[in-house]
């Protein structure tokens, strides 16, 4: 049958209703799983109405969730709230908040569900606040304690006598480009010190901070021009293993990861399978105590770099898209290892294609379950996603840009005088003042054991469109002296005079690299497309 006269089944259709009703009376709320896409969602149905698949499973929510959005609905006698919350399971459900003030309620704010008898038996799922809000009506205090402004000098005098000052100049003047021996030299600096991981555990080595701390760690680490921490152990490969790993992986790979001495790369885009990252068709297939891994991965940064490799590879190719990836572990010095340097926009290496052939992986080295992998890399995609917000490192660039602005002249006047920049500068601001605010809720929600839900696909769009506004207005800013382009001034080995000021060196370098970032880490269009469904529910 043609895929245009294929027959589908109804998903208002075929409802399972009974089960739902019984544990609603009985106080808990039933979600439901899709075990072909894994999905999950908030109907009482026998199909998933994500990918119409029949194999569903019941599973009881924590019954917890947050406030997405809300609406307070005055035109009656007593104004009611209707609200969008989100629970940790990844669902959005719009209802009413119950037992409350109307006027207390906040985005953010910690519900509870509940379920009010009526004459029929019991209602819908209805929320109600956990605990009252603080008077202003907010659950974040945005002044800082005196021992957080003594953290805050900590951090700063740290950066002040620890960080080499031939590093400081490399991550400034090329902060994609500082040397594997200088970014190295530095991580194993802040390791001994205990600062290499902010966001881990004090049990897994990491200094235990809550989301202030971190916070003010992030401002003073961009203000100091400190080289990037590469991501893909600390901040993406790092969390998974110490949340979803095995004891045996944990005492492996985490001391390696904070101490330097095993770098990693991502395995997760494919040639045709990039932002639509399930369609990859890397596989894995089972060989007594090995998997024997065939396929290729693109845009792998740092692979060059890199000793290890987390990798999504297929090792079940009947079932459908998102079902049947596993989560690998594979040494990048594995026979079979291919990396072919991919040269970017900027006319450097930064990126790699990597080729596996018949690459023998230790079944040890899978993370959890077989063909449960989908799991992993979301959780994963989730933190890279408000990882790629960058709140900090655009505040740094806000600076410079100022700085640029006051020695530049336009008209017989600072650039930065004039209206045109002021009003252009300002809006930048604005939204990434907001920007700011927002992720600090989602870092407290997370801390407090909540999950970081489709609002990491808001932080990433909006992240990265700040990002790229405000190297075009770096660029802007240089006025001719942006036009001669040195793609070599960023390395280490450059000798030859700049063109142009000093503090122009490796700005078109970062706008050119970085004009892709609406694009990695799941193009802004599939952002989109997420929060259209689990948040709108289009």
């Amino acid at each position: 049958m043609s895929e245009s006269t294929r027959s589908y089944p109804d998903p208002s259709q075929n409802l399972e209703t009974e089960r739902f009703w019984e544990a609603a009376g009985e106080g808990e709320l039933l979600l439901k799983r899709c075990r072909d896409c894994g999905e999950t969602h908030y109907y009482p149905r026998a199909i998933c109405p994500f990918c119409l698949g029949g194999d569903t499973e019941w599973f009881a929510s924590a019954g917890k969730g947050r406030i997405y959005s809300y609406s307070v609905m005055r035109r009656s006698e007593v104004p009611y709230v209707i609200a969008y919350v989100t629970l940790p399971e990844g669902v959005t459900i719009m209802s009413n908040i119950v037992d409350c003030d109307p006027d207390s309620v906040a985005i953010d704010q910690e519900v509870t569900v509940v379920f009010k008898e009526t004459e029929g038996g019991v209602s819908l799922p209805l929320f109600k606040p956990v605990a009252p809000l603080n008077p202003r009506g907010s659950n974040m205090d945005l002044q800082f304690s005196a021992e957080e402004l003594a953290f805050r000098d900590e951090v700063r005098a740290f950066f002040r006598d620890s960080l080499p000052d031939e590093i400081r100049r490399a991550a400034r003047k090329a902060p994609s480009y500082v040397s594997k021996e200088y970014m190295v030299r530095w991580q194993k600096i802040l390791h001994a010190k205990g600062w290499i991981a902010p966001a881990w555990p004090k049990e897994y080595g990491g200094p235990g901070w809550d989301v202030v701390r971190r916070h003010l760690f992030d401002e003073e680490y961009q203000a100091a021009d400190a080289p990037r921490v590469s991501p893909f152990g600390i901040s993406l490969v790092g969390p998974v293993l110490y949340t979803f790993g095995n004891e045996a992986q944990k005492e492996r790979y985490l001391p390696k990861i904070l101490s330097s001495d095993e770098l990693w790369c991502q395995g997760y885009s494919e040639p045709g399978a990039g932002s639509d990252l399930a369609s990859l068709r890397t596989h894995a297939v089972r060989d007594g105590d090995d998997y024997v891994v065939n396929g290729s991965k693109i845009w792998t940064s740092h692979a060059h770099h890199a000793d290890m490799m987390f990798c999504l590879v297929k090792t079940d190719l009947e079932v459908k898209a998102q079902a049947g990836i596993s989560f690998l572990l594979i040494d990048m010095a594995s026979p079979g290892i291919t990396i072919r340097p991919i040269v970017a926009l900027d006319g450097n290496h930064y990126l790699n294609e990597v080729f596996i052939d018949d690459v023998q992986v230790p079944a040890e080295n899978r993370i959890g379950e077989e063909n449960k992998g989908w799991t992993y890399a979301k959780y994963l995609l989730g933190n890279e996603r408000t990882g790629i917000a960058g709140v900090a490192k655009s505040k740094r660039k806000v600076e410079r840009l100022r700085e640029i602005a006051g020695i530049e002249r336009d008209g017989g006047q600072a650039l930065g005088e004039g209206a045109d920049f002021k009003a252009r500068l300002a809006a930048v601001e604005t939204r990434l003042a907001a920007l700011e605010i927002t992720n600090l809720r989602i870092l407290a929600r997370d801390q407090a054991g909540g999950s970081v839900g489709p609002e990491a696909s808001m932080l990433k769009i909006r992240g990265t469109e700040i990002e790229q506004d405000l190297n075009e207005l770096l660029i802007e800013s240089l006025g001719y002296y942006a036009a001669p382009y040195q793609a070599g001034a960023v390395r280490d080995d450059w000798n030859e005079p700049p063109v142009g000021p000093e503090y122009g060196n490796g700005l078109m370098n970062e706008r050119l690299l970085r004009r892709a970032a609406t694009i990695y880490g799941g193009s802004n269009e599939i952002q989109r497309n997420i929060i259209s469904k689990l948040v709108l529910e289009l």
